[in-house]
């Protein structure tokens, strides 16, 4: 299972206060643009789209997105740039668009040089590179 499906999984056990969707490239054109018409809506409720940086990057296009979790290891300058892009589209609710980028970071302790680590540290200066604000932080998941 992926971890993208494994975090959506997860925020639909433990959020059940919000309304949780998932988009990769096995959900079908006609469930995406049902998914794509409950996220423009502004009714007051939470929405949250759980979506493959393939799909993001390439798949989806919803103006009202204010919040983007990486939760893969990617490095590919273009995916970032388009997914980024994806949330940086203007909404007239939207003030700010938030990334929370998950590096894992089990592994990196005994191999600093892992591929998941290398892939943060490229996306890091990409982040860098573009002047994009951001903050480090250490999240325990239990």
């Amino acid at each position: 299972i992926t971890s993208h499906k494994l975090i959506y999984s997860y925020f639909k056990q433990n959020l059940q206060d919000k309304l949780v969707y998932y988009i990769d490239g096995e959900v079908s054109e006609e469930k995406r643009k049902f998914i794509k018409q409950q996220l423009e809506l502004n009714d007051g409720n939470i929405r949250i789209l759980i979506a493959s940086y393939g799909t993001l990057s390439t798949g989806v296009s919803i103006d009202n997105i204010h919040n983007i979790v990486f939760c893969e290891s990617f490095k590919e300058e273009k995916i970032i740039r388009q997914s980024i892009g994806r949330g940086l589209r203007k909404h007239i609710d939207k003030i700010k668009l938030i990334v929370y980028d998950i590096i894992d970071i089990f592994y990196q302790e005994k191999n600093q040089k892992g591929m998941l680590y290398k892939h943060y540290k490229t996306r890091k200066a990409i982040y860098e590179r573009e002047s994009f604000f951001y903050d480090e932080r250490i999240i325990n998941i239990d």
